[in-house]
């Protein structure tokens, strides 16, 4: 079972006009779109290179700008790796994929990431089920007039 992630906007207190909200949700939107299609292509064999193409299309083709590139980081690269032009690095049976995806609207950013798991390993099912649960219960802690630091 893929590893999902959780998006949480957290806005300033003064209130935004509708253009702005209007942004963030667009780009939000799109953002769904790509981490979609990024669980359905994202199989072994394919590679990284071709991953970061599609998403970044979709993006494109949805009216959002790239707010970053595509990072796919495999393993225990932690994050932050974006394949290159001649990148032929595929994933592999029994690989962890880290899909980090930045989607923007008028520079109002989205940004969230997806873990993939094609292992078989319990160890890591185990880490990736204990860092979902810490991931949830810590945003069931934010609401409104909480400070960011005492999350």
């Amino acid at each position: 079972m893929p590893f999902r992630g959780l998006i949480i906007l957290i806005l300033p207190k003064k209130s935004m006009d509708s253009e702005v909200v209007h942004s963030y949700q667009a780009a939000a939107k799109v953002h769904a779109l790509c981490r979609e299609k990024a669980r359905e292509m994202i199989q072994p064999g394919i590679k990284l290179l071709a991953i970061a193409e599609e998403i970044e299309a979709l993006t494109k083709k949805h009216g959002c700008g790239i707010a970053f590139p595509l990072n796919l980081s495999l393993n225990n690269v932690a994050a932050h790796y974006t394949p290159s032009e001649n990148d032929e690095t595929r994933v592999e049976k029994g690989d962890v994929l880290k899909v980090d995806i930045g989607v923007h609207q008028n520079g109002y950013l989205v940004d969230a990431a997806i873990t993939l798991d094609f292992s078989s390993d319990a160890e890591i099912k185990n880490l990736l089920v204990a860092t979902q649960q810490a991931l949830e219960d810590g945003f069931a802690l934010v609401r409104e007039g909480i400070e960011v630091g005492v999350l």
